[in-house]
C-alpha cells in the first residue's frame, strides 16, 4: 500500500508539471492515495496492537492475558484457562512483551496444529526470572524432532525470542499425549 501511494504521489507530481489538463486524473490518484493511506494507518494500527497492546500498559499483564485468552478462546473453539501467582509481577516492559507475544504464538499453535480443546496457560515469577507453561490436550508430535516441524508452527519463533533475552525453552510432547511449553526469563531487578 505504501509502494502504491508512493507512485500515485509520482504521478501527480510529475502530472503537475507536465500536462495540468490531467487534473481530473490527479484527483483519482490523489484520492485513492487517501483511501489507501486511510487502511495503512488502520493496518499498522492493528498491528501496532497485536505486537503490544494497550492493555499491558494500561492494565498489566494478566489483566491482558484475560482480555486475549476470551478472544481468542471465541474465535478458535479451544477452552483456555490462565493460572497466575500474582496479578501484578515487577517483569519489566520487555519481559511483559515477550510473554504476551509468545503466548499468543503458542495459542495460535495450539488453534492450527495441535486439535486441542483445551490449553492452559500458567504464568509466575521466580525470584529475578518469570516462568511460563503453555499446555494443551491436542494430538502432540516428537519433540525430539520439532525443530523439522512445518514452517509454521512459531516455536522456532518462540525459542528465538526467549534465546534474546537469555530464557530457556523446553518442549515436551509425545504424539496424542499434548504439548507443553516451559519457558523461563531471567531479568533484573529481583521479586518485587
Amino acid at each position: 500500500m505504501l509502494q502504491a501511494m508512493k507512485m500515485n504521489l509520482d504521478w501527480v507530481k510529475q502530472a503537475l508539471t507536465s500536462k495540468p489538463e490531467k487534473l481530473e486524473k490527479m484527483q483519482d490518484w490523489l484520492s485513492d492515495t487517501e483511501e489507501l493511506l486511510a487502511q495503512t494507518i488502520e493496518d499498522i494500527r492493528d498491528l501496532t496492537f497485536e505486537l503490544r497492546p494497550s492493555v499491558l500498559d494500561d492494565f498489566g499483564l494478566i489483566p491482558g492475558l484475560e482480555w486475549y485468552i476470551d478472544i481468542f478462546g471465541r474465535r478458535s473453539g479451544v477452552k483456555v484457562s490462565l493460572r497466575a501467582s500474582d496479578r501484578e509481577y515487577g517483569f519489566p516492559p520487555q519481559v511483559v512483551t515477550a510473554l504476551y507475544r509468545i503466548i499468543q504464538e503458542a495459542l495460535t499453535n495450539v488453534a492450527k496444529h495441535a486439535r486441542a480443546s483445551l490449553a492452559s496457560v500458567s504464568v509466575s515469577q521466580r525470584g529475578s526470572t518469570a516462568v511460563l507453561s503453555v499446555r494443551d490436550n491436542g494430538i502432540g508430535f516428537d519433540s525430539a524432532k520439532w525443530h523439522s516441524a512445518p514452517k509454521g508452527m512459531g516455536l522456532l519463533n518462540i525459542k528465538e525470542r526467549v534465546d534474546m533475552l537469555g530464557g530457556s525453552f523446553e518442549i515436551i510432547s509425545r504424539p496424542r499425549k499434548g504439548t507443553k511449553l516451559n519457558i523461563q526469563i531471567p531479568f533484573s531487578g529481583g521479586a518485587v
